[in-house]
């Protein structure tokens, strides 16, 4: 079924066809009866004659002139139309690809915003010839947490786990959720000092994190590892290693030792 909008444009288009042929046909109909009466009469058209051929001339500039202007005024219209919906096309495909880069749970990166975001800050490091460092962080006996509380409880600890990570580092630092109770923070430009002091924030803000408490949940710790671009290596992967490692030694130090709860 067709669109108001496209019959009502149709109809113009014939209307405009049908007005033009009319004058073009009246025009032409006037300057044949004129070449007509100056063969016939063999003489000039005389000054009646050329007038009328004039205003038939006139007549078709005219409509030949308005036509063409509406013509113009329709493709500068399609021209805005299409480069209105391209530009809604991109802002949607932005959006999807956002999404497609986002763990649904936490609003962090997911394992693909992950690689592209390390990517990105890696090249960027390499180029200023600064140190990268990338920290794996495991929660602690996250499961006996799901089993007293149940999982959407252990969800929403999850997820107060993730903003209180979020503010621990710098805005531009690429946080991800790396698996169901395991994170990752890539920090560029930051030395075996300077991620020291963001693990010991990060060890603080998560036995803090005000959304953990308000559950009803006992104070949760972490285990983490570092592992440093380009001494540990390059790629990503060859990163998650080395700070996986260093993050299960951790964890089973603590379990060894049991910390006081400040530690």
């Amino acid at each position: 079924m067709a669109r108001p909008g496209y019959r009502r444009s149709l109809l113009d288009r014939m209307l405009d066809r049908v007005a033009l042929t009319a004058v073009i046909s009246a025009a032409l109909s006037l300057a044949i009866t004129v070449v007509l009466s100056w063969f016939l009469s063999g003489q000039g058209p005389g000054p009646v004659g050329t007038s009328i051929a004039i205003v038939a001339g006139a007549l078709i500039a005219v409509v030949m002139g308005s036509q063409r202007n509406r013509s113009l005024a329709r493709l500068a219209a399609a021209h805005d139309e299409i480069r209105t919906q391209v530009e809604e096309l991109e802002r949607l495909r932005a959006e999807l690809e956002t999404v497609a880069q986002r763990d649904p749970l936490t609003g962090l990166l997911n394992r693909r915003g992950l690689d592209e975001s390390f990517e990105r800050e890696s090249k960027r490091c390499e180029r200023a010839e600064a140190p990268l460092t990338l920290i794996v962080i495991d929660v602690d006996a996250f499961k006996d947490v799901n089993d007293a509380h149940g999982h959407l409880a252990g969800d929403a600890a999850i997820a107060a786990i993730a903003e209180a990570l979020r503010g621990t580092v710098r805005s531009t630092d690429p946080v991800a959720r790396f698996g169901g109770d395991e994170f990752v923070i890539v920090l560029p430009e930051h030395d075996d000092r300077a991620a020291a002091d963001v693990m010991d924030r990060v060890r603080t803000a998560v036995r803090r994190a005000p959304g953990v408490a308000d559950l009803g949940i006992a104070a949760l710790s972490v285990s983490l590892g570092a592992a440093q671009a380009p001494r540990d290596g390059r790629e990503l992967d060859a990163l998650l290693r080395v700070a996986d490692a260093a993050m299960y030694a951790s964890k089973r130090r603590t379990a060894v030792h049991q910390p006081a709860a400040d530690d």
